[in-house]
């Protein structure tokens, strides 16, 4: 995480695992899902994506 304010931080996501889907929106929505997941066990909360 990087500091940006005192009230707010930059976090950055990577999945190194992709779904195993066939159709790229579908792909994208698992992706989505994802990163959300991974920002908010990260003890924050996404302002946008």
């Amino acid at each position: 995480m990087i500091r940006i304010r005192d009230d707010m931080v930059l976090v950055k996501t990577i999945d190194f695992i992709t779904p195993n889907v066939d159709e790229g929106y579908v792909q994208g929505k698992i992706a989505a899902a994802n990163a959300t997941s991974d920002v908010y066990s990260a003890a924050t909360c996404g302002l946008r994506a």
